[in-house]
Parts: structure tokens; sequence; C-alpha cells
């Protein structure tokens, strides 16, 4: 029952969510081809990859980013990046409008970031963040 559904969530990543897969393995490329001595992982049927953009994380398919492997100390970053990738199992071809760009522009917006600070806001309080908490803590059974 393990490999058949290993074989299932392999055909969704590769058929529902094939955009962000797509885009994902470009970008997981680039960065290994700069350093072929990257470190690389699998975690729950993903491959999890460090980079060199140092401003964060992210989640794009069956490709998690991290931007320091020797920060890993507990699991909430490679759980909350996992949640990621089933939203994107959820979400398809909709997973890019609906949770890719919101996120990109709440992560990376400098007024954002400075609305979140003079407001109190934690970065996880965006629906895209919260949801992606929720479903990696739900999949991975795991505490956040």
């Amino acid at each position: 029952m393990h490999i058949l559904l290993h074989i299932l969530i392999f055909t969704i990543h590769i058929t529902w969510g094939i955009l962000q897969n797509i885009l994902g393995f470009i970008i997981f490329l680039y960065f290994y081809i700069r350093n072929p001595q990257r470190d690389i992982m699998l975690y729950h049927m993903s491959i999890v990859t460090d980079w060199d953009y140092k401003k964060g994380c992210m989640g794009l398919g069956m490709f998690i980013f991290i931007n320091d492997f020797r920060n890993l100390d507990d699991d909430f970053i490679l759980v909350h990046e996992y949640g990621h990738t089933v939203q994107s199992m959820i979400l398809g071809p909709l997973f890019i409008p609906l949770i890719g760009i919101p996120s990109l522009i709440w992560a990376s917006s400098n007024k954002l970031k400075n609305y979140r600070n003079r407001h109190h806001i934690s970065y996880y309080d965006l629906y895209t963040e919260k949801w992606a908490n929720i479903l990696g803590n739900k999949v991975l059974k795991n505490r956040l």
C-alpha cells in the first residue's frame, strides 16, 4: 500500500501540479548547476535543497528551498514548506495565482514587512501561510 501512495503522490505532482513542479525544477537546476555540492535531501517525497536566497524559504510543488540547512534544528520550516507542497497537490494549476503570487508578495514587499511590524502582524497570519502550517501539521502529524 505504501508504494501505491508514493506513486499516487508523484502522479499528482507531475500532472495536476505540473506548472509549479516545472518551475521548481528549473529553480532547483539553476542552484544545483551553480553549486553541485549543495545540500539536498528527501523529505516526505519532496526534494529539499538549500539556495542562495538568504531572505527566506519557498515550497514550489515537490521542491522545497531552504536558505540555511544548518538552521534546521526543528522541523517548523520544513513542515511549513511541506504545507505548501500539499497546497500544490490540492490546488493544482490554481496554486500559483492563489498561493504562490500572494505569498511571494507578502514575503518580499518591504511595504508589507513594515506594515506587519507596525501592526504586530505575524508573517504566518496571511491565509497562504496559515493554511500551509495547518496542512503541514495535519499531514505530517507534527505540532507547530
